[in-house]
């Protein structure tokens, strides 16, 4: 009888018939990105776990130099391709939501602003390239029912993360800190939160109950959706190369997007020190983890770039939006010893497999 693979060449090279192997390699690269983008996303908050940030203004500046650093750096590896002056536009778009989390963390915490936020992030850069917006080539689906079904799962994760509540003593929070790594408190693809200044002077602690709620959660929008669409102008650039005047080499946008978050960073610092009245609060000891915690972010950052390259924004985004909550929970658990009891354990647990189906979903439906 004939051999069930006999249809499929032997010789002289043996390769998978339905697949191209440069095809099988794009996506193997594609999900190595993604779990570098999770791994460094779940740790880039850990060098300031136990370090006072202030209101978070000069730490996120502090940041953003270490994010710029290695956006240097990257450059130089790529042999210093065309500055892209639209795709500062992306970092403009990330470092503006960035910018407005202290302000959310005032009017709804840290816990309703993540989740909110984090829905907008995924939704905004999932639908980007699901149905082409801001004038984005359509990216296509193998299977869209299971990218579909799997981004509704990683939604359900999102919401289960934020029910997860840190359980540490007042002891042992003033030697850890008061800023938990999972749960109410935390964000992983976000720039680690500041913790709150002992006495607010922002319009927020002037607003009513009702008003807090309004705004934080309507800025908590606002900034998913720059977050979500941060990708968007170096990814336009990608699609409409015109002729070669735009690489089409994602990683080439790096410098440019970085630069973006630089610049606007450092002009939010200048007018945060001029409402301040130029005395703006420079806790000394957070720039270097801060600094560090940029690099590490950039990192991240980077591996998203071609994770996006490689697999798309509908496959890389949900991923890489969920994924990170599974690193900061061993983190939280293993290290900093801040999850304790049953209900907390149960609840992280369903979470984590909750995360890890909705990748296995949308993974396969890329896959299919």
């Amino acid at each position: 009888g004939t051999h069930p693979t006999a249809q499929c060449p032997v010789l002289p090279n043996p390769l998978p018939c339905p697949r191209p192997r440069s095809m099988v390699s794009r996506d193997v690269e594609g999900y190595l990105a993604c779990a570098i983008a999770i791994v460094f996303f779940g740790s880039n908050f850990v060098p300031v776990k136990k370090v006072e940030t202030a209101d978070g203004m000069f730490f996120s500046l502090m940041m953003t130099l270490g994010v710029f650093a290695l956006g240097t750096g990257v450059n130089i590896y790529q042999d210093s391709p065309d500055f892209e002056p639209f795709a500062m536009l992306g970092g403009a778009l990330w470092a503006t939501g960035n910018i407005s989390v202290c302000l959310i963390i005032e009017a709804v915490g840290l816990g309703m602003g993540m989740l909110v936020w984090g829905m907008a992030n995924m939704c905004a850069g999932w639908a980007s390239g699901y149905f082409g917006l801001f004038g984005l080539d359509k990216q296509e689906v193998k299977n869209q029912w299971l990218n579909v079904c799997g981004v509704l799962v990683a939604l359900c994760s999102l919401v289960l993360y934020s029910l997860v509540k840190p359980s540490v003593s007042s002891d042992k929070r003033k030697d850890l800190d008061k800023r938990p790594l999972l749960g109410p408190d935390a964000s992983p693809t976000v720039a680690p939160p500041p913790r709150a200044p002992a006495s607010s002077t922002t319009f927020v602690s002037r607003l009513s109950p009702v008003q807090k709620r309004i705004f934080g959660i309507s800025a908590s929008i606002i900034a998913g959706l720059f977050y979500g669409t941060n990708f968007d102008p170096p990814q336009y650039l990608i699609d409409h190369p015109d002729g070669d005047k735009h690489s089409t080499d994602s990683v080439d946008y790096v410098f440019s997007h970085f630069t973006g978050i630089l610049l606007t960073t450092t002009l939010y610092f200048l007018i945060y020190c001029v409402v301040t009245k130029h005395r703006p609060q420079l806790p000394a000891q957070c720039a270097v983890p801060a600094f560090v915690s940029g690099l590490m972010w950039a990192v991240a950052q980077v591996a998203w770039f071609i994770a996006n390259s490689r697999l798309g924004f509908t496959t890389s985004f949900p991923i890489i939006t969920t994924g990170p909550g599974i690193v900061a929970s061993l983190w939280g658990v293993l290290v900093f010893k801040e999850i304790e009891g049953r209900r907390n354990f149960l609840v992280l647990l369903t979470a984590i497999g909750v995360s890890i189906l909705g990748v296995v979903l949308i993974a396969l439906g890329h896959q299919a």
